[in-house]
């Protein structure tokens, strides 16, 4: 062996690990190595992503970015910056009080097709009282339609009336709230009694409901006027006569419960009386509308009158 070979055999073993040549890459190393996706040429359609190589034991199969991976990213980037869809909105809700808004409508309709019909030329006056269209049912439509618009009338006036007994309510109940609350608020800082506490209602809240507001302080400031609390209470500026006003503001706010309960009732039946005269008036109207349609398709000649 020449002396070139020795010295280079004794060089290879001198050196470190790090420094020594890689050995050659084993059987599923080969696999995998040659299993990775070439970058296609320019010009050239880009191949289908091969399948998963056979995975050796002990060994996880590598991770191949396709382009379906990349296809969100690519379309959140050409969105950036654009406006966003604005969203379709639905039917727009129905008006309040619909039902007499139509009632109205239907009324002064009808109201104007009468003087349509009255102020027909003769030879279609004619032919409607033929129809039976006569003078005697006109005024019966007329005068049912002035029912309908005395029954709107007082279904409004009874609105207001309504209104009025709540608003008269709802100041009763606030006087008579300050005249309970203030007698509580004296009575705390004087009374020390149990049974003293348990008569004026002292450990219980205020009602919200009015027919219980008006029970529980009307048997407070009873017994606020009546020994040992009359004593201890005009001794803390509270006398008998504040109770005495407190209940006439009780039976006060009694009556205007009542009150608007009749109110209530009262506008009830205003309702029902509206709506029971608007379905006869369209009972009654029904027969001039489908007699009209039927003289104008049988004579085409005449022009069809306003409001039909």
């Amino acid at each position: 062996m020449s002396r070139q070979k020795r010295t280079r055999k004794r060089a290879n073993r001198r050196a470190p690990a790090s420094a020594q040549p890689p050995a050659a890459p084993s059987a599923p190393d080969v696999q995998l190595l040659e299993a990775e996706p070439q970058a296609p040429t320019a010009g050239a359609q880009a191949a289908p992503p091969p399948a998963a190589p056979l995975q050796a034991p002990g060994r996880a199969a590598p991770v191949h970015a396709t382009q379906t991976d990349a296809a969100p990213d690519e379309e959140s980037s050409e969105t950036d910056g654009a406006p966003p869809k604005r969203r379709k909105r639905g039917p727009r809700s129905a008006p309040q009080y619909r039902a007499r808004v139509d009632q109205e409508l239907f009324v002064a309709q009808v109201q104007k097709q009468i003087v349509a019909v009255r102020a027909a030329e003769p030879a279609l006056a004619a032919l409607l009282l033929e129809h039976g269209v006569t003078p005697e049912y006109l005024a019966a439509l007329e005068a049912q339609l002035a029912a309908t618009l005395a029954t709107i009338s007082a279904r409004t006036d009874a609105i207001v009336a309504e209104q009025h007994a709540i608003k008269a309510l709802e100041d009763c109940f606030a006087v008579a709230l300050t005249s309970l609350t203030t007698m509580r608020q004296v009575a705390r800082t004087v009374v020390t009694a149990r049974s003293a506490y348990t008569g004026l209602h002292l450990r219980e809240p205020v009602p919200r409901s009015y027919d219980l507001f008006v029970e529980l302080a009307r048997d407070a400031l009873r017994a606020a006027r009546e020994e040992p609390c009359a004593s201890q209470l005009a001794a803390a500026t509270y006398t008998p006569a504040f109770a005495e006003r407190a209940l006439a503001q009780i039976d006060a706010l009694e009556a205007a419960i009542f009150a608007r309960l009749y109110a209530r009732t009262a506008s009830t039946q205003a309702w029902m009386n509206r709506n029971r005269s608007v379905r006869e008036l369209r009972r009654m109207v029904r027969p001039l509308h489908v007699q009209m349609r039927a003289l104008l398709r049988h004579h085409p000649e005449f022009v069809t009158p306003a409001w039909f």
